[in-house]
């Protein structure tokens, strides 16, 4: 089971209390529905999942008592089955308690009553997740959550209701739909919150952790190798300079502190500054520091720099 699947079977297990059923019933409603009112009017959702299905039905039957019927289809060209829930019974007083429909007809957005409290925005939100929303497993390349819809302005109040829970969700066209999303993990993580997948966010946290902890040593150990890498080729170069003085016979006139860091290098040409300093102390007792060393070895890079401007000339 995919990790989306994981969070929605954990959203379906969610009690809710009338008006916040409400809410997310308008939601699945209006994210996933036809609806015919002729003379026999009919609600028909359907749902990728029989869970899902359950969970819708389960709604209309707590709030308005009815009969469902719920039918198993094979429709796509995938060969993938779907799930489908008829509505006979109250159907205009469903749609007109959710705000999709009034005595003017149908309505692009629910009741404005739905979305005045936090907790009927979030089970809004919870059910616009499952009849078309998605997220990411934490281990995959990219953290990702999305809200598809039909239309822009569904998407963008997606985005508006989220914002109020100050996370930072976008909208964007994706072929036929539109598309509010996050993309950050502290954003995926707050939007799992706010759903109520409390052991889904456990997961992607446990995840994220784990994840973020191992490119961190990984930048560590990087970096180290650079700063290695680095130490590797200043130290070549350094050889080749004192090689040089010694060639010229330019060294032996230079200061004995500084011939004696010469000779350091000879014998330790990779070492870094700080092994330098201290095969320096254990040789002359007397400390130096890792700047004072780096200040001694650029000396002798000069001094041979020199004697390339004089050959030159």
């Amino acid at each position: 089971m995919s990790f989306a699947s994981e969070v929605k079977q954990e959203l379906c297990l969610l009690q809710l209390e009338d008006r916040n059923a409400m809410s997310q019933l308008a939601a699945m409603l209006q994210a996933n529905s036809a609806v015919t009112l002729s003379q026999d009017p009919k609600i028909i959702a359907s749902f990728s999942s029989m869970t899902i299905a359950r969970r819708f039905s389960l709604l209309v039957k707590q709030l308005y008592q009815v009969s469902i019927e719920v039918k198993k289809i094979t429709t796509n060209y995938l060969g993938r089955d779907s799930y489908q829930v008829e509505i006979v019974d109250r159907v205009k007083d469903i749609l007109q308690d959710s705000g999709l429909y009034t005595d003017q007809g149908f309505h692009d957005s629910v009741a404005p009553s739905l979305l005045t409290r936090n907790d009927g925005i979030r089970c809004f939100l919870a059910g616009w997740f499952l009849a078309k929303g998605s997220v990411n497993s934490p281990k995959s390349a990219n953290y990702h959550c999305e809200f598809r819809t039909e239309k822009k302005t569904q998407a963008e109040l997606i985005a508006r209701l989220l914002k109020r829970f100050n996370i930072n969700g976008k909208v964007t066209k994706r072929r036929h739909e539109y598309i509010a999303y996050v993309k950050a993990s502290d954003e995926v993580a707050d939007v799992l919150r706010l759903l109520g997948a409390a052991q889904g966010l456990m997961e992607f946290e446990n995840v994220r952790i784990s994840r973020d902890f191992h490119n961190s040593l990984t930048r560590l150990d990087n970096c180290e190798v650079a700063n290695e890498m680095k130490s590797i080729q200043a130290g070549s170069k350094q050889v080749e300079a004192i090689e040089k003085l010694i060639e010229y016979g330019r060294l032996e006139f230079m200061e004995q502190r500084i011939q004696q860091v010469a000779h350091l290098r000879l014998v330790y040409p990779e070492a870094s500054l700080n092994e330098l300093a201290g095969y320096y102390f254990d040789q002359q007792q007397v400390r130096i520091s890792k700047s004072g060393m780096k200040h001694r070895l650029d000396k002798l890079v000069q001094a041979a720099d020199r004697i390339d401007k004089e050959r030159s000339s």
